[in-house]
């Protein structure tokens, strides 16, 4: 019997088990997924089929060419970096719309952004992310920087933050102080003078985030809504946590 490949198939998602990723959630699957960014980088959706995904560092994909999407199948990726790395994801969209939904974030407290997305551009493209749960973020070090479980920096038309999750965020004590060194479950705010025009954020659940001995949690966000047509460069706004711009 012949194995058919997803990416033989034209129009059919792209799969990270194609390249050489095995879920098996013993393997570092980096490289592996590193190869399916490199391939999605032009368009298209690429598919995490269910299982458990170790990363050890950060997969990036940082020159889209076309709109993208990541989807998941029940599917975790986990870092089990050996020290605290500053990404799991790190992607921007270059005025390419993307999509991202059904995938777990295990940042096992080896990561301090699980993912980070970035636009600069003004009002070219849109974001949606859903029925994704982000967990256990982590700062370790006295160094002041905020640690999440997603931040989305720039400036798309609309951004849409649906069903999610984000829970355990948490940070060794005094490891900066709350305010623009804090602790939250998701940054949705500006780069440079590119501004995130229309956010919402519906249907989210914010639990157990805590900024060094101080708990900011159980939160659930049934919409949460910002039209902004300011040109204000400083705006920032952060969720369920002890961040504050």
């Amino acid at each position: 019997m012949t194995e058919t490949r997803y990416q033989l198939i034209k129009g059919a998602p792209l799969n990270v088990t194609d390249f050489g990723a095995t879920g098996n959630g013993v393997t570092d699957d980096t490289t592996a997924i590193q190869a399916a960014f490199d391939a999605v980088a032009s368009g298209g959706v690429l598919l995490f089929p269910e299982g458990t995904y170790i990363i050890t560092d950060a997969c990036e994909l940082l020159t889209p060419t076309g709109d993208y999407s990541f989807r998941g199948e029940n599917a975790t990726i986990k870092g089990t970096a050996a020290a605290l790395t500053t990404y799991m994801f790190n992607l921007k969209t270059n005025g390419k719309n993307f999509k991202m939904e059904g995938i777990t974030f295990n940042g096992n407290s080896k990561a301090r952004r699980l993912v980070y997305v970035e636009e600069r551009n003004q009002d070219l493209c849109n974001i949606l992310i859903r029925d994704c749960i982000f967990k256990n973020s982590y700062m370790d070090t006295l160094t002041a920087e905020e640690n999440t479980g997603m931040y989305l920096r720039g400036g798309w038309d609309k951004v849409t933050i649906d069903n999610c999750r984000f829970t355990d965020h948490t940070r060794q004590a005094a490891a900066g102080t709350p305010g623009s060194q804090g602790t939250a479950g998701c940054i949705v705010d500006t780069y440079s003078t590119y501004i995130p025009r229309f956010t919402t954020i519906q249907n989210c659940h914010f639990e157990n985030i805590l900024n060094g001995e101080e708990t900011f949690g159980d939160i659930t966000a049934p919409v949460q809504e910002s039209d902004d047509d300011s040109s204000d460069s400083e705006s920032s706004e952060s969720y369920g946590s002890g961040y504050t711009s």
